[in-house]
């Protein structure tokens, strides 16, 4: 979660860091260990930072009280393996809330199939990771899952990749809001509810201004007060 500003004692919170840490976070529940270094002084820290940083200190506070510091680490994630099971992998295969872009399709991009995983969107996806020269590495994850397609929009960040941001940027607009509605809505004071909101004040999307021209905009517009433009 930081970077070389650690000798300074500054964390790193710009978007792609951040970005690449919420992706760890919906590729998998984090571990006893994940959750202990979140509770420790500097991992408090380095969260009060985002906070600040993307005025997201609602989502923030709820994101800490779900780590729950009056339990033991291992407890406590072992409760969000559960609330990341029944949410995102749910009971007999059916999901609360998907995390892949393939179930988002509309009529309009598939007809007439239905949304399915491995569709449309997972072949695009692995087209545009070749494209960037980008792999998988070791996730066994279809490509068009949301920790992916948040990790590529990080690594085009670091890049200084314009176009590939804006087509990453125009990629979520389709189907991150959905996603990121049904966490809320589905686990309104827990964790991943939490980072969802987070996410969603990170200014990832892009809408026409009144002039016409592409800008930038939350998917919680006002959620946590004025929100950082990147």
């Amino acid at each position: 979660m930081t970077s070389a500003t650690e000798d300074s004692g500054v964390p790193d919170v710009t978007v792609a860091p951040v970005l690449e840490w919420i992706a760890g976070l919906l590729v998998a529940p984090p571990t006893g260990n994940q959750i202990a270094r979140l509770r420790s002084p500097e991992g408090c820290a380095v969260l009060g930072a985002i906070a600040a940083e993307w005025s997201s200190h609602a989502a923030m506070l709820q994101i800490r009280r779900a780590l729950d510091p009056c339990k033991p680490a291992d407890t406590v994630a072992a409760d969000l393996s559960v609330s990341y099971t029944r949410l995102f992998e749910g009971v007999c295969g059916i999901p609360a809330v998907s995390l892949y872009e393939s179930t988002y399709a509309v009529a309009a991009r598939e007809a007439p199939a239905q949304p399915r995983l491995y569709g449309r969107a997972a072949g695009e996806m692995d087209a545009l990771l070749r494209q960037f020269r980008m792999g998988l590495g070791a996730t066994r994850e279809a490509s068009d899952h949301i920790s992916i397609e948040l990790a590529l929009l990080a690594a085009l960040l670091r890049k200084g990749h314009i176009g590939g941001e804006v087509l990453m940027r125009a990629r979520l607009a389709g189907w991150m809001p959905a996603l990121i509605e049904g966490c809320i809505a589905l686990d309104p004071d827990g964790f991943y509810g939490g980072l969802a909101r987070l996410l969603g004040n990170l200014n990832l999307l892009e809408a026409l201004g009144p002039d016409g021209r592409p800008r930038l905009v939350s998917v919680i517009d006002g959620q946590d007060g004025s929100h950082h433009v990147e």
